[in-house]
Parts: C-alpha cells; sequence; structure tokens
C-alpha cells in the first residue's frame, strides 16, 4: 500500500514541465549520429493537443 502522504508531497509534473526539463539538456549527439529512447514526443503530443 503507498503511503498517500508521500504521493500527495510530489505531485505528478506537467507535460509542460517535462519538456521543460527536455530542453534543458543538450542533445546527446548530432542529428543522424545515433539513437536514444526518450518519451519527450509523448510530452510534446500531450502539450500540442491540450491547447
Amino acid at each position: 500500500m503507498q503511503d498517500q502522504e508521500a504521493v500527495n508531497r510530489h505531485p505528478a509534473p506537467t507535460p509542460r514541465q517535462l519538456v521543460e526539463v527536455a530542453l534543458a539538456h543538450p542533445p546527446a549527439f548530432r542529428p543522424g549520429q545515433g539513437w536514444q529512447y526518450s518519451q519527450t514526443n509523448y510530452a510534446l503530443s500531450a502539450c500540442s493537443s491540450s491547447g
């Protein structure tokens, strides 16, 4: 069972906040020079669909 107080103390970030975190970091490599899994596209999609 989860500690509800701990859950309430750390609310889930919004999609916009997730995108801001992603943009705060430099790219891991130049375009076309590598591959790395990221869920940033899901956050971007949520931002664009929320208006």
